[in-house]
């Protein structure tokens, strides 16, 4: 069933999925900062009517988790007028600040289905060498944010002989497991959230998703 003449998508954070529609005048975009899309939630300057969320299966406590994504997720929780979930059996339980209790949700449907997973593409040779120079510039005990691409990828891929590194990143994906299990990665002298690495979302594969379920070392945190 074809309901594209019913909605009309307007996003605040595009991606691949959407560009074409935009480009073609068949949904809208709202250039804004990630991390200014809370603000307008909680301030009131967007009003949401509702909120569909994926969560973890409630705890003995009644809190559902929001997994892998709390970084505006957890705002539309708090303000929207009606949160419908989706508890998916297969959404890791996260910690931080990211929990829903489950009488917010004024509805929900049960699932148990495999997370979408994002494996990287292959680096250039471009990548890959702008990888090699940044390496040099990074010592130990340093603080690191990621951002999405193969450069970020590159540089990572680097670094396992680094030590104590500690990790503020606002997205959190797969090459970062490879450093905490290599040792590189302790969090040790970070001033704030020592010993833990700080996210606000999770993009990656199973792998990633087994490693952050019910792990203290790992919190997320709204933007």
């Amino acid at each position: 069933m074809d309901a594209s003449g019913d909605f009309r998508s307007v996003s605040l954070f595009t991606g691949a999925p959407l560009r074409q529609a935009i480009a073609e005048d068949r949904a809208d975009y709202i250039p804004i900062f990630l991390s200014d899309i809370p603000g307008l939630f909680l301030s009131g300057a967007v009003k949401l009517d509702g909120a569909f969320l994926q969560l973890s299966p409630p705890d003995a406590h009644g809190f559902c988790s929001l997994g892998t994504s709390c970084d505006a997720a957890k705002a539309a929780a708090e303000t929207a007028r009606v949160v419908i979930g989706e508890i998916n059996e297969q959404m890791p339980r996260t910690h931080g600040n990211n929990v829903v209790p489950l009488d917010r949700i004024h509805a929900f449907v049960a699932t148990d289905r495999p997370l979408i997973e994002h494996h990287p593409e292959p680096k250039t040779a471009v990548e890959a060498r702008i990888g090699e120079l940044v390496v040099d510039r990074i010592e130990d005990g340093s603080k690191l944010q990621m951002g999405i691409g193969g450069i970020p990828d590159a540089v990572l891929a680097r670094l396992h002989k680094k030590r104590d590194l500690g990790i503020d990143t606002e997205m959190f994906f797969d090459r970062i497991v490879v450093l905490v299990e290599s040792g590189a990665v302790t969090n040790r002298h970070k001033v704030v959230g020592a010993g833990r690495i700080i996210t606000s979302f999770i993009n990656g594969t199973r792998r990633l998703f087994d490693f952050v379920h019910d792990n203290p070392m790992v919190a997320l945190l709204s933007l």
